[in-house]
């Protein structure tokens, strides 16, 4: 197995690295293409034309920004994580304010061309990226076209582990399972073959979980679904209703799914990091009450009271691990109908 300098590096997962040497491609200091060819580069991918005055990394946090007479491109590349809440409006903001007469263009990078919040970003995948770049005309006998050639291998690896992880998950329950241990305990001998090691070794499993639970949630559109994660596990959320007024606020229920464990929670709508268990007393014994009632809770039997923040759930475990269940969608769809049914229950007598 053919095994990359940047592997080797130990920088593949590092999402800086991946900003930096874009950048690089497309700036002045690299000899590895003509002029012509990061122009077509450029429009390819992000539909601007024109010499680029300037290409930067990390200006006023935005991963790589670029710079023509007319436009401005922004990225944002998430190859592991997940975008933070308000940073891309604040990036539009900045660009606004800055550069208020330029074409603007945002883009969403990720490996698994995963949507934004705000629908004026659109997406770009790393695969887009690999494509443009495998398609140009390097110069021979070049040293920048070598290192070029070097990222080519890893990202063609990255490709060929996440299409087969997408055809075969139940084949990869360490993605699952491994999320969160770190990359010093993890050991060669411990994985069977070599895609799993390249998960292992370049931390590749949580945006693996995203991966999975993203094409699900298309498919079971139009219902909203938003993916997340706690310490190394992707989880998904879909909200069933979101304009439940108690006390003075808004909250929201939704069903959960994470590991093993499925879920019906109730959560406050807005500023969850500023809310306080205490404004959702009333409601524990509510949704103890349904836990304890087989009749109405489809199987959430099981209380999980709020640590610091409103959020609430009952839960109930899987039987079988839901990357290898045949009839996913079928069962995310029940268990939807069944978390509507129980937010009529709650709503009811909140009311009281």
């Amino acid at each position: 197995m053919i095994k990359s300098f940047f592997e080797y590096l130990g920088l593949a997962d590092v999402e800086r690295v991946h900003s930096q040497f874009l950048a690089w491609i497309l700036s002045e200091d690299c000899n590895a293409i003509e002029a012509t060819e990061k122009q077509s580069l450029c429009k390819n991918l992000f539909q601007i034309e024109g010499q680029i005055i300037q290409i930067q990394t990390e200006r006023n946090n935005i991963d790589i920004f670029i710079q023509t007479a007319t436009d401005i491109v922004v990225i944002e590349n998430k190859i592991k994580s997940s975008q933070h809440s308000n940073q891309l409006h604040n990036y539009k903001q900045y660009c606004d304010r800055e550069f208020p007469i330029h074409n603007k263009h945002f883009f969403f990078l990720t490996l698994i061309g995963e949507k934004t919040s705000d629908e004026d970003w659109k997406r770009l995948s790393y695969s887009n990226i690999y494509e443009q770049l495998n398609s140009l005309n390097f110069k021979q006998n070049n040293t920048h076209s070598t290192i070029i050639k070097e990222y080519l291998i890893f990202l063609e690896r990255l490709m060929s582990v996440l299409s087969d992880f997408n055809a075969n998950p139940r084949n990869y329950d360490i993605v699952f399972f491994d999320g969160h241990k770190k990359k010093q305990d993890k050991n060669r001998s411990d994985y069977k073959n070599e895609n799993d090691w390249f998960i292992a070794s370049n931390q590749l499993e949580t945006i693996l979980q995203k991966c999975f639970l993203s094409l699900l949630i298309e498919e079971i559109k139009p219902q909203i679904g938003t993916v997340n994660e706690t310490r190394g596990a992707a989880l998904v959320d879909f909200i069933i209703k979101n304009d439940i007024e108690f006390n003075g606020r808004k909250y929201s229920t939704g069903i959960q799914l994470q590991g093993n464990t499925v879920k019906f929670f109730f959560v406050i709508s807005d500023k969850y990091n500023e809310s306080k268990k205490e404004w959702v007393n009333e409601v524990v014994s509510l949704m103890e009450n349904i836990s304890k009632d087989g009749t109405k809770n489809f199987g959430y039997k099981k209380l999980n009271k709020p640590t610091k923040l409103t959020f609430i759930s009952i839960s109930k475990k899987l039987d079988i691990n839901y990357w290898h269940m045949s009839d996913l969608k079928e069962f995310v769809m029940q268990e939807i109908e069944n978390g509507k049914n129980i937010t009529g229950l709650l709503t009811e007598q909140l009311k009281v």
